[in-house]
């Protein structure tokens, strides 16, 4: 069953049925491009099925089997979709909207890997284990890699990883912190501060009214939300002429 929402989620349609293997079995959907102009919806099973729609979930078509292995989570980007088992090193990647899947490199550990994030030009994956370094990959899932992982919680049972405003953002539900990088290497643990509760389900970041914030959604029994401001630090580049500042760029 899929169910989807033209009006922002304040009144859902029931979408068409998912095929066969999807069932009570889907852990994970991505929207992303085949083409330039092309977009998609593609969704995966824990058991390695998958399959996508080109109209928003009205109608879905069955896709090509993963590797087999137990699926947890998937993310887009790069041009392509990027699937995690969970309990293992085996990852997943497509290019074409879920039509064929093909066996990206080993990740670097074996794991229980619970969450995928891309931005930065590079995919993140989380485990559950907090004193497993998270694994990157640069090249759309060929490849993966924790080398030079620096300043991480190291601790804790990690829940989730997100990206917006330039950072990735991993939160915990074992302790009030969270951790937060810029290129998903290097790693500095937030404290977050609320009424009550202990840990983290999800932070997600938005942009009302032009003003980026994160929502952290707490997993602790409790009302008490938090929210922060994070986002990537300003970098400045000068131009320098015959031994003269002409200008100064700031991003």
């Amino acid at each position: 069953k899929s169910l989807y929402s033209t009006n922002g989620g304040v009144t859902w349609t029931s979408g068409g049925a998912l095929p066969a293997g999807m069932s009570g079995a889907t852990v994970s959907v991505a929207y992303g491009f085949t083409t330039a102009t092309s977009g998609r919806w593609v969704a995966i099973s824990s058991t390695g099925a998958s399959c996508y729609s080109v109209n928003g979930g009205i109608s879905w078509v069955a896709g090509g089997a993963l590797p087999a292995a137990t699926y947890s989570c998937m993310t887009y980007g790069q041009g392509c979709w990027v699937a995690l088992s969970t309990g293992d090193t085996i990852n997943a990647y497509s290019t074409d909207g879920g039509v064929t899947w093909t066996a990206g490199t080993a990740l670097p550990t074996s794991t229980t890997w619970v969450s995928i994030a891309y931005g930065a030009n590079k995919f993140v994956a989380v485990s559950s284990d907090g004193a497993v370094d998270p694994a990157y990959s640069v090249d759309g899932g060929l490849n993966w890699s924790n080398t030079g992982e620096t300043g991480y919680l190291g601790t804790g049972t990690i829940t989730d990883v997100r990206y917006g405003q330039g950072v990735f953002v991993v939160t915990t539900s074992s302790s009030n912190n969270m951790s937060s990088s810029e290129d998903g290497i290097n790693w500095t643990t937030r404290a977050i501060t609320r009424a009550s509760g202990t840990g983290a389900l999800i932070a997600v970041n938005g942009n009302p009214n032009q003003s980026s914030i994160w929502a952290i959604i707490p997993s602790a029994s409790t009302t008490a939300a938090s929210s922060a401001i994070l986002g990537s630090t300003a970098k400045a580049r000068a131009f320098i002429v015959d031994s003269k500042l002409i200008a100064v760029r700031v991003t």
